[in-house]
């Protein structure tokens, strides 16, 4: 279990720093710890913030020193800050794309620094995790699924999949229930890239879809010629799956195209 952060932190950028307090937190994953905090402005108003923590745990301490993170040496912090920062590089990049508009919640410009680790922090002012939303009308709650149903078909139509699609990884605005922006970019993957490394998966136990990873599948099988393993159940083993395709039966691949056309109408 790795120690976290707790009250005020000072994280550094380029150009400035600032002070978050930090609430408490939202999320822990392979690569890092999310963080619900905020900051005041120099007029004393208050926004509220998201703070991911790169923090690997295969490559770190589980406790701390003063809350700097441990490393377990210098080759090690290279690859974990290197792949955080391809993380935030492709969420700036889906920000910035306008095939994109309105579908990306904006983050900040610059990556934060600090306890010998790197930072992104995301505004999510006016905005709430699905999870943290308490009351919501039968209404509301159709609304807010049509907003989500039309962003993940806009990733699906460039050839991305969402594959941690879960309340915490997408926010609502207050104002309206008919915008949703996703905001958990290290599991967005083209389906190219996860054709060339099937182990590049990552989920949220009890929250990966079943459709996601059998689109891998079929185009794995397509590419090697046959067999799998049986439709795998939901969040359970997914590496292992995809990893033990192999080539022997034509007929099952066949079988399992004619599956995902039902599954994905």
């Amino acid at each position: 279990m790795r120690e976290v952060l707790k009250g005020k932190v000072c994280l550094d950028s380029k150009t400035h720093s600032r002070t978050y307090t930090i609430n408490n937190v939202i999320g822990e994953g392979a690569t890092c710890i999310v963080y619900d905090a905020y900051y005041l402005d120099h007029l004393g108003l208050r926004h509220n913030v998201r703070i991911k923590e790169c923090y690997p745990d295969q490559y770190t301490e589980s406790h701390r020193e003063n809350n700097q993170i441990i490393w377990h040496n210098e080759e090690e912090k290279k690859k974990g800050l290197e792949a955080f920062q391809n993380t935030y590089e492709k969420h700036v990049s889906f920000q910035n794309s306008s095939l994109f508009t309105n579908s990306t919640r904006k983050i900040t410009d610059e990556l934060y620094e600090g306890n010998n680790t790197q930072y992104i922090v995301l505004d999510y002012s006016n905005s709430e995790t699905f999870e943290q939303v308490d009351t919501l009308s039968i209404h509301d709650i159709i609304k807010v699924g049509i907003a989500l149903t039309e962003l993940v078909s806009k990733y699906h139509k460039h050839q991305y999949l969402l594959l941690d699609l879960k309340p915490d990884n997408f926010l609502v605005i207050e104002e309206t229930k008919e915008m949703v922006y996703f905001i958990d970019f290290d599991s967005v993957k083209h389906i190219d890239a996860l054709i060339e490394d099937p182990e590049s998966i990552s989920f949220s136990k009890e929250w990966a879809a079943p459709e996601s990873y059998a689109l891998i599948i079929a185009k794995r099988l397509a590419l090697n010629g046959c067999s799998a393993t049986p439709m795998p159940k939901r969040g359970i083993n997914w590496k292992e799956n995809v990893r033990r395709i192999k080539c022997e039966n034509t007929l099952l691949f066949f079988l399992l195209l004619k599956m995902l056309n039902l599954i994905l109408g």
